[in-house]
């Protein structure tokens, strides 16, 4: 599969702490045990990703070789306990990358080159970015298919997806990127979360119809043995699996539209 097959979601959020790397992880796990070749490169410097999946937290040669000029990095890339998934490996050195890159010609192409080799090699690349607007995430973006962010049902989250979807249109070159948002960590018992559960989904056509519930088993779950997705009686894994198949329609009949 090259390059421009392969989907490439990135999991973005302006805001921390709302399940983005759950969501990731989540997903990934999905698409190998669907048979998918399937990557998950961390970038955020806390590594949750990287030690989520089992990996140890260290990527050979820093943030400085995700800025080189050829970075090759698909020597460090490591497989998972699952078949079908490994990981590209963060570290605390990534805290560097925005400095990186802007030390280096053309930044904001650098991790969409160093993306291009890997995504060749697989099916489905999900990219666990750091919260924030940066120039790293702005350079993810121009590289991704997709961009994937959980909306916890509040005014400063959705605030946030807005604020999103606004850099991202005023960006240069990515006007083929795909957003989409998704209410997450939703927890019914709170007035608030049920009225944004009973009037986000499917309100806005970039807004999934997905709710994926509010779960300290999913918290719990990273790291574990049988991730959350795996423990099938669960809402939050019935939920992860409802996501994934959305997304999945919503990025194919889209393609499919485009004639790719």
């Amino acid at each position: 599969m090259s390059a421009v097959d392969t989907l490439t979601i990135a999991s973005l959020s302006l805001k921390g702490g709302v399940s983005k790397t759950t969501t990731a992880v989540n997903l990934a796990l999905l698409a190998a045990l669907g048979g998918l070749r399937t990557l998950v490169w961390d970038l955020d410097p806390q590594a949750a990703a990287t030690w989520a999946l089992g990996v140890d937290p260290t990527l050979p040669g820093g943030a400085a070789r995700l800025a080189g000029k050829h970075p090759k990095l698909r020597k460090a890339t490591l497989d998972t306990a699952w078949p079908d998934l490994r990981v590209l490996p963060a570290d605390t050195s990534l805290r560097h990358l925005d400095l990186d890159l802007a030390a280096r010609g053309k930044p904001r192409r650098r991790l969409g080159s160093a993306l291009a080799p890997l995504a060749a090699d697989h099916d489905v690349v999900f990219v666990d970015c750091p919260p924030g607007l940066s120039l790293a995430n702005e350079s993810v973006v121009r590289a991704a298919t997709v961009i994937l962010t959980p909306i916890v049902p509040s005014p400063l989250s959705l605030r946030a997806f807005d604020q999103l979807l606004d850099w991202v249109h005023a960006t240069p070159k990515v006007a083929s990127v795909q957003v989409y948002g998704f209410v997450a960590m939703a927890d019914r018992r709170r007035a608030a979360h049920r009225a944004a559960i009973d009037e986000l989904p499917g309100s806005r056509p970039e807004i999934l119809t997905t709710v994926v519930p509010a779960s300290a088993a999913a918290e719990q779950a990273i790291g574990a043995d049988t991730p959350i997705v795996l423990r099938s009686r669960t809402a939050v894994a019935r939920a992860y699996r409802d996501l994934w198949h959305e997304l999945q329609d919503r990025v194919i009949g889209k393609r499919n539209a485009a004639g790719r």
